[in-house]
């Protein structure tokens, strides 16, 4: 991760606690990024796409997530 990516991902309310004792694998599918901007050798933005497959071992989901990150 870059920039302040980690604080952002440390605010996800009680995730870790969901998933605690849980035993699951996942994979990323379908990742693409687009509209990449840069700003300057530090400053940049860009939009972000990716399926996540969370196989839970009592079942399984595909999370679809579209981003647009700016650092």
């Amino acid at each position: 991760m870059v920039g302040t990516a980690a604080e952002y991902v440390s605010d996800i309310p009680a995730i870790w606690a969901y998933l605690w004792g849980k035993s699951y694998t996942y994979q990323f599918n379908n990742e693409s990024i687009t509209n990449f901007r840069k700003y300057s050798d530090k400053c940049f933005s860009c939009d972000v796409y990716y399926d996540l497959y969370v196989d839970y071992k009592t079942g399984n989901t595909t999370y679809k997530h579209r981003l647009h990150i700016h650092l």
